[in-house]
Order: structure tokens, then C-alpha cells, then sequence
């Protein structure tokens, strides 16, 4: 969000080494809010979207539908909350059912929550 408080897209970058990555990507979000606009090209299929909520919980998410960008996965992640003495994130995947079915975004939560439940065992330490 910029200061604005308007919203824009951020091109992030997966290299594989956390530190890089988290260093990379705090910079590309410092440049959006500092008005440097990335250029995105959203015309490719090789995406995946993912966008943060941090305001709000909720339990269903509504993505806009292009048949277009039909194959690119679309995730939402929601304010986190405490339920008896868990912490909850709510989580909306939206996929391409005859790219990906049910099973392979229980394979996704699956690990992502085991990665969620000891992230320095996975965080490789930034340098």
C-alpha cells in the first residue's frame, strides 16, 4: 500500500536463498511505495498471484475471473486470529480445475503448514 493508501502490484523474486529473496523483495516493496511503479506483464501464464489482507479475517474470497489469466493460481492470505489457543490464517486458493485438482492444494496446505509450524527449521539465516 502506498502512502496513499492506495494498492499496486509487486513483482516479488524466488531465487531460493531466503536472505536474498527477503532483501529483494523488501526493496521492490519500499520502490512501489516510494511511487517507482514496477512494470508488470501479467499477459504471461507463468504467475502465481498471491495478495495479503492483513486488515481482515475471512472465510470465503471472491477473485476476479479472466479466462485469459484462467491458469495462473490466485491465493489471499487474511489477518491471522487466536481460536482456542491456536493462531489461525485464513488462507482462499482459487486454481484451474483441469490443471490442479483438490488433492494437489491439500498437498500445498499440507506442507505449507508444516512449514508455518517451524519456520527456522526451513529459513535458511539471512547473511
Amino acid at each position: 500500500m502506498t502512502a496513499e493508501k492506495s494498492l499496486s502490484l509487486v513483482r516479488g523474486s524466488f531465487s531460493g536463498s531466503f536472505g536474498k529473496d527477503y532483501a529483494d523483495n523488501l526493496a521492490a516493496l519500499d520502490d512501489v511505495k516510494a511511487g517507482k511503479q514496477q512494470a508488470i506483464d501479467l499477459s504471461s501464464q507463468g504467475h502465481i498471484i498471491v495478495s495479503v489482507v492483513p486488515w481482515y479475517s475471512f472465510t470465503a474470497v471472491t477473485f476476479p475471473y479472466s479466462r485469459h489469466n484462467d491458469s495462473v493460481p490466485q491465493i489471499s492470505i487474511g489477518k491471522f486470529y487466536e481460536q482456542q489457543g491456536a493462531t489461525l490464517i485464513p488462507i482462499a486458493i482459487q486454481t484451474n480445475h483441469a490443471l490442479v485438482d483438490g488433492y494437489h492444494v491439500g498437498l500445498f496446505l499440507d506442507r505449507l503448514s508444516i512449514y508455518l509450524a517451524d519456520p527456522e527449521r526451513y529459513i535458511t539465516p539471512m547473511a
